[in-house]
């Protein structure tokens, strides 16, 4: 008997390690994402051994239409299969324990569709520490349909962007290949040419055409050789010279210094506690002519429950990021509303997007608006032409001006709230569902996210 209870001890040990040691073994995950043909990130095969034998992650590699190991990419090159990559990624995601580490490289259409699930996944059980795109394309072939549409968001720890400008593909292989980037790190730069894992140029010679190549010279060298009392003449060919070689679509991926650089950056993350993405906050800007009162409905961060406040008044030309008692109010999403009024014009909401409100006594329809600036806040400027909010709703860096950017910088004062909500005119904070400031609970998980908010649940599609 003391036998059979020993050896269910030892089952029961061996059980338990092997548990523990395959959790400890999902904590971090890296994922492959290869692009058409099933090209080329899984061919990345000195990060899979760094990553699988050293760091002793798990590897997967998935193909841009599904996010399922041993699936053929022989899809359409539509959407379609960026949907259902996007899908089958979320479904996957969601399955994985609390504090799961996500380290994601995706190559050509594969960085499309890495990028597509990383903004779209609203969970809090995964830390994405690493987002690579290596020469990402994206609809229609093109580099710059992902660059102008689309954003890296704070959620990803470290962002790693190489592209090259040598040849198709993408099809408009020399647009700019830069993202407008709100992560912890962006590391984005183009490399159009093969280097070593030390960063040295690969070098190869030149065609006998290429006479301007370092090098060149083609004519022999001739010397004369004597052996005893004989003599004869030997020569050696001219050079053409050497070049560096230059990086293709496909071959970028699996670039010397390219996969020593994700080693590096890999190994760097592993060694340090994951961080969490920043909280934005909201900032306000006025530059109508005239005095305005705004009201706003935002995502909070500290209850993770929608709250509205008002009124923030601003004077012309007056630029204020939005607090309450003080304190700059932060928010875990990237959308929010806005209603704002002068003596004379109103900004207010007055399509599907927006929302009715009640704040300070009054009902309010207010706009939604989702512009995220290059610090990673949320930010709304009023103009006078327009009589109402700038949309600011392609996501484009372009629509905030240097010279915004840095009156922002040079204001960082905040503005509480003020409203006047009785006959007497006495003034009162008048917000609606929102806790007050100070009486901060336990923290929720830091979730950026780009919910919608309705009127059954608070939380809408994304």
């Amino acid at each position: 008997m003391a036998v059979l209870r020993l050896l269910y001890q030892q089952v029961f040990l061996l059980l338990l390690v092997t548990c523990c040691a395959s959790q400890a073994e999902a904590k971090d995950i890296l994922v492959l994402v290869d692009g058409n043909n099933d090209c080329c990130a899984g061919s990345m095969n000195r990060v899979k051994r760094f990553a699988r034998d050293e760091k002793h992650m798990t590897v997967m590699n998935v193909v841009w239409s599904n996010f399922k190991e041993n699936w053929s990419s022989g899809a359409a090159l539509d959407d379609q299969g960026k949907q259902r990559f996007v899908a089958s990624g979320k479904e996957y995601l969601e399955n994985l324990p609390a504090g799961t580490n996500i380290y994601m490289i995706g190559h050509s259409w594969g960085g499309d569709s890495a990028l597509r699930l990383v903004d779209a996944y609203q969970g809090s059980n995964v830390n994405f520490r690493l987002l690579a795109l290596i020469d990402p394309v994206g609809t229609a072939g093109q580099r710059s349909v992902m660059v102008n549409t689309n954003y890296v968001p704070s959620k990803v720890e470290y962002f790693y962007n190489r592209y090259q400008t040598n040849q198709p593909f993408p099809v408009d292989f020399l647009a700019n290949g830069k993202f407008l980037c709100y992560a912890q790190t962006c590391d984005q730069d183009e490399q159009s040419t093969h280097k070593n894992a030390d960063g040295s140029s690969v070098r190869v010679s030149c065609e006998a055409y290429e006479v301007t190549c370092p090098g060149y010279d083609p004519t022999p060298k001739c010397k004369v050789v004597w052996r005893g009392l004989k003599s004869y003449l030997k020569c050696e060919p001219g050079s053409n010279g050497t070049k560096m070689k230059r990086a293709g679509h496909s071959g970028l991926a699996t670039d010397g210094y390219v996969e020593e650089s994700l080693k590096r950056i890999i190994d760097q993350l592993i060694r340090n506690p994951p961080k969490p993405p920043k909280r934005p906050n909201m900032y306000l800007k006025n530059d109508c002519k005239d005095s305005i009162s705004v009201a706003i409905r935002y995502l909070d961060y500290y209850t993770n429950e929608w709250t509205s406040k008002c009124w923030y008044n601003l004077e012309s030309g007056q630029g204020f990021y939005v607090a309450s008692g003080g304190a700059r109010l932060e928010t875990t999403n990237t959308v929010w509303y806005t209603y704002a009024e002068s003596e004379s014009a109103t900004w207010s909401g007055n399509d599907s997007d927006s929302i009715t409100r009640t704040c300070g006594g009054e009902s309010l329809p207010m706009k939604r608006k989702d512009y995220v600036d290059s610090d990673g806040d949320l930010y709304a400027r009023f103009t006078c032409d327009r009589r109402r909010l700038r949309a600011h709703s392609d996501k484009s860096s372009t629509d905030l001006p240097l010279e915004e950017l840095y009156f922002k910088h040079d204001h960082k004062e905040t503005i509480d709230p003020v409203c006047t909500a009785s006959e007497t005119g006495e003034e009162d904070p008048c917000e609606e569902d929102a806790p007050l400031w100070g009486t901060k609970q336990e923290e929720v998980p830091i979730k950026v996210m780009t919910h919608l908010e309705d009127d059954n649940h608070g939380h809408g599609p994304s």
